[in-house]
């Protein structure tokens, strides 16, 4: 009968190393993100008993690293999964001992690119997101994947001041209320309040792999609305805008408004922001990790639903975080952290 297992592949520098390295695995970590503010990243760590890679397979920083999780057999007869871990760079090489081990740190986007590295001051004319993020890709050798419905408000100016282009995205991103992440030359940019792909996976209570759980909701911090206020400072005249984005999942006691000021050239970019800030701030009032039996389908950003989990069974939840991890000695898991998602 056949038997329930995980098998890896690793590649460096596009060339399969699997046959070769197999022998001297001990364990493999995936963490990816569906935030910009942290990097998706690949540990591995090898035996190095006979001294190959502190001598002859000594690794070099900034080499490609690319690892893949299948699992064979896995849900039952004939079930078999892969989690492309996609490629990394590797950033860190460490050796430890006794016991003679080689750690392998990989991230998606090294400190040495210039996305990350060059800082830039500029400015864009009657431009659009959309646009602001295709020349950011391009102009450092990525392609745009826009997932947002439409091209985003057209704008009379947006400014990039001292930043690298990456911190610019992010700025761009979190004014408007998108997400991105950057994954095999491409940068993926979508809404927050929806999924990176539109898909859903479900984990059903004590079936399925599940292993364990803890969710939580809290009001605390929690806005009904939010208010920007900002002088512009070419037209000379206040902009002030108020937006009642409502709330979920608790009885509201008084309310409560967010006050932000902000750089802003209209009242119809005031309300983009002010919905963009109010999410941002209240995003976290339904969060929850769950571990399971190694599942390749939980991916950063992609859709979660619950079932028999009472009250948050009627919540769409966001994978926010997906660990996965392979060990000779305990096997293939997952861990994710998730978010419920609110209306926009």
């Amino acid at each position: 009968m056949p038997v329930r297992h995980a098998e890896l592949k690793v590649t460096y520098d596009t060339k399969d190393v699997t046959g070769e390295v197999t022998p001297y695995l001990i364990s493999l970590k995936y963490e990816e993100y569906s935030e910009s503010k942290y990097t998706d990243n690949l540990n591995i760590v090898f035996q190095d008993k006979d001294g190959l890679w502190i001598s002859r397979w000594f690794p070099s920083r900034g080499s490609e690293l690319q690892a893949t999780i299948t699992t064979k057999e896995w849900f039952g007869p004939g079930d078999s999964r892969t989690l492309d871990c996609g490629r990394h760079e590797i950033d860190e090489v460490a050796f430890k001992g006794p016991g003679n081990t080689c750690e392998l740190g990989a991230v998606a986007i090294g400190a040495m690119n210039p996305i990350r590295r060059e800082k830039v001051s500029r400015g864009w004319e009657g431009i659009t997101p959309r646009k602001i993020a295709g020349d950011l890709a391009e102009e450092n050798g990525f392609e745009l994947d826009w997932r947002v419905p439409g091209d985003g408000l057209q704008m009379e100016r947006y400014d990039q001041s001292d930043q690298s282009d990456i911190e610019c995205l992010e700025d761009l991103c979190e004014k408007f209320g998108y997400m991105f992440k950057v994954r095999d030359g491409k940068i993926v940019v979508w809404q927050q309040n929806q999924t990176i792909d539109g898909k859903e996976v479900v984990i059903e209570r004590n079936r399925g792999g599940y292993a364990g759980h803890s969710l939580r909701m809290s009001s605390a911090e929690q806005y009904s609305k939010c208010k920007v206020s900002y002088q512009h400072a070419r037209q000379r005249f206040l902009i002030e805008c108020e937006y009642d984005g409502g709330r979920e999942f608790q009885k509201d006691s008084e309310e409560r408004t967010l006050k932000i000021n902000a750089n802003c050239d209209c009242i119809a970019e005031a309300e983009e922001m002010a919905r963009a800030a109010l999410y941002e701030n209240n995003k976290r009032e339904i969060t929850g990790s769950l571990t399971l039996l190694g599942n390749p389908e939980m991916l950063a950003g992609r859709g979660l639903i619950l079932k028999g989990f009472g009250k948050f069974d009627d919540a769409l939840f966001i994978i926010d975080t997906a660990r996965h991890e392979w060990s000779k000695s305990g096997g293939y898991k997952t861990r994710i952290e998730v978010r419920g998602l609110l209306e926009w």
